[in-house]
């Protein structure tokens, strides 16, 4: 990625953790698009705080998709890049629930487009329907 200075758009598969997306963004802060992987393992704070960090130097970044599975300490890290996102899809994203979706899109304040797929039981419904009251 750090010979593509142009490359705009990434998507990442289930496999590259944390501290490897930490790498890559590192690498490529100019990226617009960013579909992330699965993030069951709970990483150490020294990781998520190397994140966030990175993830403050992205400013270009519009549309975020992925979580296939998320460890509780992942959302946090891509607060700093909410506030530019206007596309967020989480339709492949079963392991966010109802308080951390909240948490999540509260920190959206261009969002346009919100994707999520398998609203049926509790949590998740009463979350979107919280989410759609303060748009």
């Amino acid at each position: 990625m750090a010979r593509c200075p142009n490359l705009k758009s990434s998507r990442l598969n289930r496999a590259v953790p944390l501290d490897a997306l930490q790498r890559i963004l590192a690498h490529a802060p100019q990226l617009v698009d960013l579909d992330t992987g699965s993030y069951v393992h709970d990483p150490d704070a020294e990781t998520v705080i190397k994140l966030i960090s990175t993830f403050q130097k992205c400013k270009s970044m519009r549309s975020m998709s992925g979580f296939l599975e998320v460890a509780p300490l992942c959302p946090p890290a891509i607060y700093p890049i909410c506030s530019n996102l206007t596309s967020l899809n989480l339709s492949y994203a079963p392991g966010m629930h109802g308080d951390e979706l909240i948490k999540l899109i509260h920190h959206y304040k261009k969002l346009r487009r919100l994707w999520i797929l398998d609203c049926n039981g509790g949590h998740k419904e009463r979350s979107l329907i919280t989410i759609l009251a303060n748009c």
